[in-house]
């Protein structure tokens, strides 16, 4: 597949080497394939359909400084990243991850991710970005929605793998077109945290 013009195919890394897929393809897969064939592969340090996604210290991130532009395989002001549960960087117990320039704040309450057989493999959380100081910050439009594995049905003896299990999320960063987030309870309300 050398022969492959650059500027015809975009190249996705896996373990086997490069696949190439002609541009226009994108990387937008259901709630069950993140959860199953990423976050759960990753994990249990199994190899992933393909290594496009890099891990990051998301929740110290201002929005803006978040790499969404190094994410190329999906739609356009959207990117998946891996990155520590959002509850290791929680102030005080409360809802919100502080960074320098503002903080994430957590919106509602987790919803089920349900595998084949109705059984719950996964949770999602939905986080936003304001910019200031808490509780007064400004409202972005920056949206994580961050996917994290049932610890009751995921289960193993091996100390890194479930230490994986309890720390490891795997998020969706979207940068929603301005008005669309109008307030907080638009994020629930509109849905859009649905992948698919």
């Amino acid at each position: 597949m050398s022969d492959i013009p650059p500027r015809d195919f975009l190249a996705v890394p896996t373990n086997n080497g490069n696949v190439f897929l002609a541009k226009g393809f994108i990387f937008a897969p259901k709630e069950v394939e993140i959860v199953n064939g990423y976050l759960k592969n990753k994990a249990y340090i199994h190899s992933m359909p393909c290594e496009i996604m890099q891990k990051i210290d998301l929740y110290r991130c201002n929005a803006d400084e978040i790499p969404m532009n190094e994410f190329v395989y999906g739609k356009p002001n959207e990117a998946y990243f891996f990155t520590d549960n959002h509850r290791r960087y929680l102030m005080d117990n409360q809802t919100i991850c502080q960074t320098s320039g503002g903080y994430w704040k957590v919106t509602g309450t987790d919803n089920q991710i349900l595998g084949t057989n109705d059984d719950i493999i996964a949770y999602k959380k939905v986080l936003v970005f304001y910019w200031g100081k808490f509780p007064n910050g400004q409202m972005s439009n920056y949206v994580v929605e961050e996917y994290r594995l049932n610890p009751e049905v995921s289960t193993t003896d091996d100390i890194n793998i479930r230490n994986n299990i309890e720390n490891l999320v795997l998020c969706k960063v979207q940068l929603q077109a301005p008005g669309i987030i109008a307030k907080e309870s638009t994020v629930e309300d509109a849905n859009i945290s649905q992948s698919g």
